[in-house]
């Protein structure tokens, strides 16, 4: 009888718990910024990732100067990723971060050199000085260049490296909060 009543018990406990709904998390886990007629400034893209410190990275300036210039297409890059989806999100990009009611701040994170794949972090800091509010977003991505060529030209190497790491820049994932509906 104690064996039918411990049966009857863990049977009744197993439908009780599988008829609790799971957790969700707020569509994917991403959290919408409040974007809808506000004035949007990003900030220039700032380096913090080490890649300058690479062995593979140039010495000569010439060589670096003409390598750091794909830091400046990637902040393009997502202006124009952020001014494209300004229709989705009823806000308006801004060139003059006085004239903003939210300012992007981007940084590039703890790059890490593994065989020939860079892993590197993007972090986004989004103020909203009006409504004295802050959300911090990181996306993690990575990058990698043939290996064949490392040895070679380390010039080469790196700017194969560095397109590669402009192509798969998360664009897109940084930009969707700003015109993801809120719930």
């Amino acid at each position: 009888m104690k064996q039918f009543i411990k049966s009857l018990a863990l049977a009744f406990l197993a439908v009780v718990i599988s008829c609790v709904p799971a957790t969700r998390k707020n569509s994917g886990g991403v959290t919408a910024v409040p974007s809808t007629n506000e004035k949007i400034w990003l900030a220039p893209l700032i380096d913090n990732s080490g890649i300058t410190r690479l062995d593979e990275w140039p010495r000569d300036s010439l060589q670096a100067n003409i390598l750091s210039r794909h830091f400046d297409e990637i902040g393009s890059k997502l202006l124009s990723e952020f001014r494209r989806c300004e229709k989705y999100g009823h806000y308006q990009t801004v060139d003059d971060s006085l004239q903003s009611t939210i300012r992007v701040f981007t940084s590039l994170e703890g790059g890490r050199m593994r065989n020939d794949t860079l892993q590197l972090r993007v972090s986004l800091l989004v103020t909203s000085p009006l409504e004295n509010q802050r959300w911090t977003f990181v996306h993690e991505f990575f990058a990698t260049a043939p290996g064949n060529r490392k040895e070679g030209d380390p010039f080469h190497y790196v700017g194969l490296l560095l397109v590669d790491l402009s192509n798969s820049f998360p664009y897109r994932q940084i930009v969707y909060p700003f015109y993801k509906t809120t719930e």
